[in-house]
This record gives C-alpha cells, sequence and structure tokens, in this order.
C-alpha cells in the first residue's frame, strides 16, 4: 500500500509539473514528465488516472501541433474511461477527441464524436461541460456550412456561460468567469452574425453584451448600497438564498455523484433561484437599477454605467463611469 500510495503522489507531482512547463510554453519538456506520470499510473493499475494521464498527453501533442499523436491519445483516454465506467471522463474525452478531429479536416467524424459527447454529459446535469461541448460542436458546424445550427448551439454555449455566471452567488467568484475561451464564444458569434447572417444589429447588440459582461467582471467586488425599499428581513433572505446558491454550485461541481442525486439538486437549484426572482420582483417597483444589476440584465455598456453611479458605494480603483 505504501509503494501505490507513493506512486499515486509521485504520478500527481510529475503531472503538475507537466502542467506548469505546458503554461510556461515549454512543451517538449511538458510531454517527458506527462509520460513520467502516465507510467507510474500505468504501472499501479489506477485506470481512471491512466484515462486522466492520456488525455493531457493528447492536449499537449494538440499544442505541439502533432494531430495525428493527439487523436491516439485522446481516444486511448476515451477507451480507458469508458473501462472504468468515468461517464464525465468519458465526456470529456469525446469533446477533446472531437476538438482535434476538426482541426486535422475531419469534420464527420468530429461532428459525430460531440453529438456522443453531449449525449453523454446531457444526463449528468454539468452545464460547465455541457456549454464546452456545444461551443465546440457550433465550430464543426460552421466548418461544415451549417449556419443555423452553428449560430444556434453557440447561442445555447453562451446561455450556458451566461447561465452559470448567474449561480455562483459572491461577487469575487465572478471575476474569472469570462476567460479567454469564453469571451471567444462571444467573438466566433459576433463574427457569424456578421459575416454569415449580414444581421448588423445582433452583431452590434452581442459586441455590446460582451462589454457589459467583461465590465461586470471588473466591478466583481464593487459594494452596492442596499436598496432604501428593502426590509432587513428581505436583504437577510437575499443573503441566505445567495449563499445556498452558492453551495449547490459547488455541490454539482462533484464528479462523483449518483444521477438521482445530481438531479436533486438541479431541481433545489432551480427553487433558490425561482425564491430570488421571487424576492427581486418584490423590490424591482421600489429599487429597478439594484434589481436589474443584481440579475445582470444591462445588455449595454451604457446601461451598466448609468446604473452604476448611483450605487457603487465607492467607486473601484481603476474604472471610470463618467
Amino acid at each position: 500500500y505504501h509503494d501505490v500510495d507513493y506512486r499515486l503522489g509521485l504520478a500527481a507531482a510529475l503531472g503538475n509539473l507537466a502542467i506548469v512547463y505546458h503554461r510556461m510554453g515549454n512543451l517538449e519538456t511538458a510531454v517527458e514528465y506527462g509520460q513520467q506520470a502516465l507510467e507510474h499510473e500505468r504501472a499501479i493499475g489506477h485506470v481512471r488516472g491512466e484515462a486522466e494521464g492520456l488525455s493531457m498527453m493528447g492536449m499537449l501533442y494538440q499544442d505541439l501541433g502533432d494531430l495525428s499523436q493527439a487523436i491516439a491519445f485522446h481516444q486511448a483516454a476515451l477507451d480507458m474511461s469508458q473501462k472504468a465506467g468515468y461517464r464525465l471522463g468519458m465526456a470529456l474525452d469525446m469533446s477533446n477527441l472531437g476538438a482535434v478531429l476538426r482541426k486535422s479536416g475531419e469534420f464527420q467524424r468530429a461532428l459525430d464524436m460531440q453529438n456522443q459527447a453531449l449525449a453523454t454529459i446531457t444526463p449528468l446535469h454539468n452545464p460547465d461541460l455541457q456549454g464546452v461541448i456545444l461551443y465546440g460542436r457550433a465550430a464543426t458546424h460552421e466548418a461544415l456550412g451549417h449556419l443555423h445550427q452553428a449560430r444556434a448551439d453557440y447561442e445555447a454555449a453562451l446561455a450556458h456561460v451566461e447561465w452559470l455566471r448567474g449561480t455562483l452567488a459572491e461577487e469575487s467568484h465572478r471575476i474569472s468567469m469570462l476567460d479567454a475561451d469564453r469571451l471567444g464564444i462571444y467573438r466566433r458569434l459576433a463574427r457569424l452574425y456578421h459575416r454569415s447572417f449580414q444581421d448588423t444589429l445582433a452583431t452590434f447588440e452581442l459586441v455590446e453584451r460582451a462589454r457589459t459582461r467583461v465590465l461586470l467582471e471588473q466591478l466583481g467586488t464593487a459594494t452596492l448600497h442596499p436598496p432604501a425599499g428593502a426590509s432587513a428581513s428581505d436583504l437577510l433572505r437575499e443573503s441566505k438564498l445567495l449563499a445556498r446558491l452558492q453551495e449547490l454550485h459547488v455541490a454539482l461541481r462533484q464528479e462523483e455523484m449518483q444521477l438521482e442525486k445530481r438531479a436533486a439538486l438541479v431541481g433545489a437549484l432551480a427553487k433558490v433561484r425561482a425564491g430570488l426572482n421571487e424576492l427581486w420582483n418584490g423590490l424591482a417597483e421600489d429599487a429597478p437599477d439594484y434589481v436589474v444589476l443584481r440579475r445582470g440584465d444591462p445588455t449595454t455598456y451604457a446601461q451598466i454605467r448609468t446604473l452604476l453611479r448611483p450605487l457603487l458605494s465607492e467607486q473601484p480603483l481603476g474604472i471610470i463611469v463618467e
């Protein structure tokens, strides 16, 4: 047992080194450490760890531009995840494999794989990964010339991103929500609106929406004055509901969970959101600006800038709202 624990720890350390070197741009060294980590996982028969190691190797070879090796590793990872009965890993491996197949020009195979990934992840109620898969499938549809399907998938992926942000109760957790990959959905959809549908209004509205979302991220730690029309009990209820929202969101990110339990958590999340909406509906007449900011409703940069002036208790450093 000691040897197994030691090698598991060693594999984890080697895998972390591979990640660090990858982020530094030293891909060859990252591959060396990733391969060593994989060998330790394989030697002790840690099937799920081996699947994750194979997946990491696939991503490293993809970044190196060796797509045939990347495909081989992602396929091996998928086979291993299936052997382990690891459904979340299967969906992720299918998504990764679909992305590499698309880059290699095998668009129909990529689409088939992404359809399987979506069918696998949907019952697991994991909107984060579901959004990633929809984004990848949208790019494949676009490459195949299926423009309406691409538009629908980009819009669905974006809805997942914006819904996920709403489940983060604490603003400090939202600051890094819109990373480069998620902002890429806005960019690709705006390009599709403009180039393929010649829809100038939709393009402009989406760009404004993205700009607003980025500003909301920058203002993530800003304190809002409590609305004048809100009672102490309303504010206490809001605080409790937001805290519960965060608890449920964290719980749903756990990988190992029975489908019945995950479905129950999704149902509980819907009830909490309904409670918040009921509360905010009651505040909307007396404090409309507070409510739209809490909900993230503003869709244009001008709207968010106007709403912030009276509500910020103090202007955040580096943010100009005049």
